[in-house]
């Protein structure tokens, strides 16, 4: 099962941290980044800047999701690379409320793409 959550809300990490953000929280430990799943930086900064809503940021990021060149098999052996065994992977980022956060976005995609997603 795949879990997005914030580095800050520990008790939703399950199994494997995979980051998927542009840096992480100093000192904290992940198992790996994901760098293809980061948004772009530019479109990180154009939101906090206010220059974009989060709406426009999403449909952006989503442009970026669906030019991933990988079908579901590759998809399920990037994310396995990664969980080392572990029946779970937690993907993080550093929003807190999800529905202000790439992760929102990310797993309602993944979900489209057939994956079992809990988005916190």
């Amino acid at each position: 099962m795949i879990y997005t959550a914030s580095y800050f809300d520990t008790i939703r990490h399950y199994g494997t941290l995979i980051s998927i953000s542009n840096s992480e929280p100093k000192g904290f430990v992940t198992h790996g980044k994901f760098v293809g799943l980061k948004p772009a930086w530019r479109y990180v900064q154009a939101l906090k800047d206010g220059k974009i809503t989060f709406t426009q940021f999403a449909r952006l990021y989503r442009k970026k999701l669906d030019k991933f060149p990988w079908d579901m098999s590759d998809a399920a052996a990037v994310l396995e690379q990664f969980n080392s065994g572990e029946k779970h992977c937690t993907l993080l980022c550093w929003e807190k409320d999800p529905r202000d956060c790439h992760r929102y976005v990310l797993g309602h995609w993944l979900r489209k793409k057939g994956y079992t997603v809990v988005i916190h």
